[in-house]
């Protein structure tokens, strides 16, 4: 009589938290100081980005901004060599349409003047949520929609050849833009971070870096 064969069961991958694998005994002693010494370093780059957040989103911010007026002024001064280089690195966030830009003398600003008004109020309000961060209240996604709205309608109708849009309306919708972007998104990413925060302490007590 022929024994039926159990069907194999399908093995479910085990999670391996990095933190833990240095105090696995049977683990090498050089994956473990490995393993310890990547895992506390990415609780602490976690703890300082956590800390610091927005600190950093208002440096990237400040800085396209204050390299959209300076690149015009370097080239001025016949700065070329110096300023083409911060030009070209702009147009990772900007498509830089000649026809959509401001200028300084002969020589076009780094950044389209939609994009000028997006990195500006950006910038504006991120240096002010300092003060209003612990009490300000997201908005809801369809107020962001709404907000958004002009500029998507601005954009797309222009696109399609149904009409030429104005420097006013590139600045108006530019701004309505970065306002929507900080009201739905910095609230939020301020309670995101203060998570993370808590996680990285809670894996930088001195009970878990004595085991």
């Amino acid at each position: 009589m022929l024994e039926e064969k159990e069907e194999a069961k399908p093995k479910t991958a085990r999670y391996i938290d990095p933190l833990s694998i240095a105090f696995e005994p049977q683990v090498a002693t050089w994956r473990k100081e490995l393993s310890n010494r990547m895992g506390r370093f990415w609780v602490r780059f976690s703890h300082f980005a956590a800390r610091h957040w927005l600190w950093l989103v208002n440096a990237v911010n400040l800085f396209f901004l204050s390299v959209a007026f300076l690149v015009p002024l370097a080239e001025e001064a016949g700065w070329n060599d110096l300023a083409r280089p911060f030009f070209k690195f702009c147009s990772l966030v900007c498509v830089q349409n000649p026809a959509h830009s401001f200028y300084f003398g002969q020589h076009q600003m780094a950044l389209c003047e939609r994009c000028l008004a997006i990195y500006a109020v950006l910038g504006l309000l991120g240096l002010l949520f300092q003060i209003v961060r612990h009490r300000l209240r997201p908005i809801q996604f369809w107020h962001y929609c709404l907000l958004v709205a002009p500029m998507a309608l601005d954009g797309f109708t222009q696109l399609f050849g149904w009409r030429e849009s104005t420097w006013e309306l590139r600045l108006l919708t530019g701004a309505l833009f970065g306002l929507a972007s900080f009201w739905y998104m910095y609230p939020q990413l301020e309670v995101w971070m203060e998570h993370l925060k808590f996680w990285a302490r809670r894996n930088l007590a001195p009970s878990n870096t004595s085991r």
